[in-house]
């Protein structure tokens, strides 16, 4: 199984306008290294790597950082031409990255951010990424013919799994809920540590184990309690949306359990099934990480910042910053002024 999945791949990358800055053509796409997208300097940097493992996958792993002078705004990046040899299962993922992507045939615009994934069955697609540019970050690709699908994981699980996903009849696209635990395998594939054909394996190694997570949570967990399952999930990711919406102090688990009739420990149950992190682990992490944003590329102070994300008193916020992060607020807001300075 040698056979890569790619027919030829088109590229165009996209100016702020939506005007092509580039364009190329690979017929034989494959190892690349990593290529810088041609994205101008003010807008910020990104690029890609391709991979092709022995078994006929393909993974792909992009990251873009957006500039302070392009937060908030929707920025055409890319968009790619591809044909397959044959029909072909494709999964894109992401982690930080937000936007939507403009798909051809058939035409749909859909929305991707971390947690939401993109499921592609199709043997021919055009399409176009418009990204979020508050949100820096990658997105990781893997794709597989549908004969190698099959052979990986057997025809009745292949066609399970593309039917539950609803992308059975090619061409198909969707965007579902995937469990963070499950997707995180897909970024934890690639890893700078490793190097040549060590590299190559691990990485197949952990999109062999991603797809089997993936069959298990949209197809057997499904089976199992279908009802069930789906008004956990439903209940987990409107959790996720009221909390991440919430300004200063958060309600309470006490207050979750009263609001939505279910238990703190239920909640939290289902909250770390579906998003791979307790509530509050979840919320502490996602507030940090905001927070170190806004030191960088801001001048608001330490103790508003430390209020409004919730913290009663600027110490508590100090000591959870310089936990996560391994220094303190003080040390990267005297670093980025100095840097732009």
């Amino acid at each position: 199984m040698h056979l890569k999945p790619f027919k030829s791949v088109a590229f165009e990358w996209l100016s702020e306008s939506g005007k092509v800055i580039e364009g190329s053509q690979d017929h034989n796409f494959g190892e690349s290294g990593w290529m810088d997208y041609p994205m101008p300097p003010e807008n910020g940097k990104g690029g890609y790597e391709v991979l092709s493992l022995a078994i006929g996958l393909t993974f792909v792993r992009t990251a873009l950082e957006f500039s302070p002078s392009v937060l908030g705004k929707q920025l055409p990046l890319i968009e790619v031409d591809t044909e397959f040899t044959e029909p072909t299962f494709q999964v894109m993922s992401f982690r930080g990255l937000r936007g939507a992507v403009n798909e051809a045939y058939p035409p749909a615009r859909l929305a991707v951010s971390p947690g939401m994934d993109l499921f592609r069955h199709t043997q021919h697609y055009r399409s176009a990424f418009i990204a979020d540019a508050t949100f820096s970050g990658e997105a990781c690709h893997v794709s597989v013919s549908r004969t190698v699908l099959d052979q990986l994981i057997g025809h009745d699980v292949a066609r399970a799994l593309l039917a539950t996903l609803a992308i059975a009849d090619a061409p198909a696209i969707v965007v579902r809920p995937i469990p963070l635990h499950v997707s995180q395998l897909i970024f934890s594939a690639d890893t700078p540590t490793l190097t040549g054909a060590t590299r190559k394996l691990f990485c197949q190694a952990k999109v062999l184990e991603y797809l089997a997570a993936l069959v298990h949570s949209v197809c057997v967990s499904d089976e199992v309690a279908p009802e069930h399952n789906q008004k956990s999930r439903l209940r987990a990711q409107t959790i996720h949306a009221q909390l991440l919406a919430v300004e200063g102090k958060l309600p309470t688990l006490d207050e979750l359990a009263k609001q939505y009739g279910r238990s703190a420990k239920l909640l939290n149950d289902e909250f770390a099934q579906e998003f791979g992190n307790s509530i509050y682990g979840f919320v502490t992490d996602h507030r940090l990480t905001q927070a170190h944003t806004a030191l960088e590329h801001s001048n608001v102070t330490i103790k508003h910042l430390a209020a409004k994300l919730g913290y009663t008193h600027v110490n508590n916020f100090t000591i959870a910053f310089k936990r996560k992060f391994g220094y303190p607020p003080g040390v990267l807001r005297r670093q980025s002024h100095a840097s732009s300075g």
